[in-house]
């Protein structure tokens, strides 16, 4: 008799090499084609209510660099794509913006589905593309003016390209998938992760005694010789933007600000893939590798190696989440390995139970993005609006973020790096409310308090007796977004003029 025990045995028994051909030659698997179907129509949710949140620091520095900032650019392509779309759709207002980013994001879905079909079957791939689709954190780039879709749709080009090279011993083609990821970088230079983890993987497959194959060594070791050369070519151009980014995001050096600095990385990570979608990469990266099969044990290794970079740059700067979004598409394929694995009456329910198991999950979450996580926004233009109804002639507005309160309070104003409604308060000004407060006049603050923690302990312990001793707490607006504090206070303080 068939029982449970049997089914997940099976189910877990690694596959030979002549039925992993079988599953990756159903190119025309029914249940594949209606999961890429489902994800398509489902992807459509990234235009539902595109434009009902507020924009947020880096949008409306996206609007006011593609204006008058381009000059200082490292990667313009991006900011006068989504400027000039944005004027196409109607002007840079939240739907304008975010145009562009979401249709790259909905066709992240097919290119996912594209990518990867050829090495997983269409079963795997189209259960990946769904989730792509219905991930939260697909989502939120999706609906947000900055250019993480754009380099994560030129970077799938690019790993489609590149994984066919291989395993087709086509040199060409794996040059050719190599550049268009290196041109992802271009776009978002994170994705740069991504390519050091193409070069580096197949000569890491040696370490579990698999290979690409002769021939597709060899168009892997011309990519890597192209790479260094690349990196010599291009060492000026990359000076320069670690150099920006280390001057932005540096810490301390500090064996305690490493650790902190590598537990974001780890926790933001964590949050936004999901622990359930992690688990799955956990569970399918494990039965991947003992397939020996030398390009599933490739895309897992793809992965690793990426996070392992992100986590030694954690040494010296800080690194979130959103560096590693190019590799979501990889983390779900590689999710989805179990699905279809074994043969034999009843493991079909696992598949079932699987596949659940992983879309259920991933769609509550889309359902809290729209209708109870406020789409992950703060909600700066509620506050900003507030204010503007609130405030006399001669109030000073003092805000974090102060380019969103620029573009709020000034509409058609563009130039939002440089401020004339509202008066900057961060970690580089901490004082600016109170200096404006002792002048007399009455000032509205505008704060994040999450934000504060990123100020100097002195720093933010002074503005914080100045808000609760010389100020009144006049509305809180909440974002109930669990791991995230997302809410912003509005103050009002009468002046301290004399004082």
């Amino acid at each position: 008799m068939w029982t449970f025990s049997a089914a997940f045995e099976t189910f877990l028994r690694p596959m030979d090499e002549s039925e992993l051909a079988r599953q990756d030659d159903r190119a025309r698997d029914p249940a594949g084609v209606v999961l890429a179907c489902a994800a398509l129509v489902v992807g459509l949710v990234r235009f539902f209510r595109l434009g009902t949140w507020s924009l947020w620091i880096d949008e409306a520095l996206t609007l006011a660099d593609a204006r008058h900032g381009l000059e200082g650019i490292l990667n313009p392509v991006g900011y006068v794509a989504i400027d000039r779309v944005a004027e196409l759709v109607g002007g840079p207002d939240e739907f304008g913006l975010r145009f562009l980013p979401a249709l790259v994001g909905w066709a992240c879905i097919p290119l996912t589905y594209w990518a990867f079909r050829p090495f997983v079957g269409a079963r795997r791939a189209g259960l990946a593309a769904l989730l792509v689709a219905l991930s939260p954190w697909h989502l939120y780039w999706s609906q947000t003016a900055r250019f993480y879709t754009m380099a994560q749709a030129v970077s799938l080009v690019g790993a489609g390209l590149y994984l066919r090279g291989l395993a087709g011993g086509v040199t060409r083609m794996v040059l050719a998938g190599g550049v268009v990821v290196a041109l992802a970088a271009g776009l978002q230079v994170p994705a740069a992760l991504l390519l050091g983890a193409m070069v580096a993987a197949p000569w890491c497959l040696r370490a579990f005694r698999l290979s690409v194959g002769a021939r597709g060594e060899r168009g892997a070791a011309i990519l890597l010789a192209v790479a260094l050369i690349g990196a010599i070519a291009a060492g000026s151009w990359l000076f320069d933007v670690w150099t920006t980014y280390l001057g932005n995001k540096d810490i301390d050096g500090s064996a305690a600000a490493q650790a902190r600095s590598i537990a974001h990385l780890v926790l933001t990570t964590g949050f936004y893939v999901t622990p359930v979608l992690g688990s799955a990469f956990v569970v399918g990266g494990v039965l991947a590798l003992r397939g020996r099969e030398p390009m599933p044990a490739l895309l897992v290794l793809v992965v690793l190696i990426a996070v392992l970079g992100a986590i030694v740059a954690s040494l010296f700067v800080r690194v979130t989440a959103q560096y590693l979004f190019v590799l979501l598409p990889w983390i779900a394929v590689v999710a989805t390995w179990p699905l279809s694995y074994g043969q034999g009456r009843g493991v079909r329910g696992l598949h079932v139970a699987y596949l659940l198991l992983l879309v259920l999950p991933t769609a509550a979450g889309t359902g809290l993005y729209f209708f109870v996580r406020g789409g992950e926004r703060a909600r700066w233009r509620d506050a900003y609006y507030y204010v503007m109804e609130q405030r006399a002639e001669t109030d000073v507005v003092v805000a974090m973020a102060a380019p969103i309160g620029e573009y709020y309070l000034a509409p058609g104003r563009t130039d939002l790096r440089h401020p004339r409604e509202v008066a900057w308060l961060d970690k580089h000004r901490p004082n600016t409310a109170e200096q404006w407060a002792r002048s007399g006049r009455r000032v509205w603050i505008i704060v994040k308090p999450e934000n504060l923690e990123d100020w100097q302990v002195a720093d933010r312990e002074n503005f914080r007796r100045f808000a609760r001793e010389e100020c009144r707490l006049m509305k809180r607006f909440p974002v109930d977004v669990e791991g995230r504090k997302l809410d912003i206070e509005v103050y009002l303080c009468e002046g301290l003029e004399g004082l």
